[in-house]
């Protein structure tokens, strides 16, 4: 299964150990709004937007490593604080994948603490902005 990441756990990032032995398949974009939140980490919601990440496959038991670490527990639970859903994104040779990628809940507090990065490249923000 195809997943995109925006954030920790892209290529030179803490949490890339988790997804480092699966197989990278390109740099890609798809639709959204991103923002950095005060915990020092990305969080995208619902936008027109573009959002750009890294897409790699992966297997179940990676799948339920991430699901840990972006705190969520199945479709709809009350504790989630990312949701995961598939969606289409753009790679880089123009090929349109179906991919999960986790958004986050809690839209108001987002738009409330968290800094917009209205090119959506969570990486170069990190590297160049802070």
């Amino acid at each position: 299964m195809l997943l995109m990441v925006y954030g920790t756990l892209m290529k030179e990032f803490e949490n890339h150990y988790v997804i480092e032995k699966s197989r990278f398949i390109g740099n890609a974009f798809t639709r959204g709004v991103l923002y950095h939140l005060p915990e020092g980490y990305p969080a995208v919601i619902d936008g027109t937007g573009t959002i750009k990440g890294e897409v790699y496959d992966i297997d179940e038991e990676i799948l339920r490593e991430i699901d840990m670490l972006e705190d969520y527990f199945g479709e709809g639970d009350e504790r989630n604080l990312y949701n995961r859903e598939k969606r289409y994104a753009q790679l880089e040779s123009c090929e349109s994948v179906m991919v999960y990628i986790y958004k986050y809940v809690k839209l108001e507090e987002v738009k409330q603490v968290g800094i917009h990065i209205p090119d959506g490249d969570w990486g170069k923000f990190i590297k160049c902005d802070l």
